[in-house]
């Protein structure tokens, strides 16, 4: 890629986190979200709210970016949720 994608966190709280899409680029793009568990506010927006499963474990977001004819970037973000400490 010409241009580099950046998963930038945000805010957390509890197991809702915002997470917002950054790039240098200034052209036109399109950007697409996916989680490996819980839920998106909107896959294809710049700043998206994702819900963490109530399940303890590692989850990812990844993070890709089209920019057309100039190329395609791409990002992960590890996060882990805890088993609650009454558990």
């Amino acid at each position: 890629a010409r241009q580099r994608a950046e998963i930038m966190l945000v805010e957390q709280v509890g197991r809702r986190v915002v997470l917002q899409a950054q790039t240098p680029y200034r052209g036109a793009h399109s950007r697409h979200w996916e989680v490996s568990g819980g839920t998106l506010s909107d896959d294809s927006a710049p700043s998206v709210t994702w819900t963490l499963p109530g399940t303890p474990g590692i989850y990812s977001a990844e993070l890709a970016l089209d920019y057309g004819d100039d190329g395609l970037a791409f990002d992960a973000l590890m996060l882990e949720v805890l088993p609650d400490a009454s558990e």
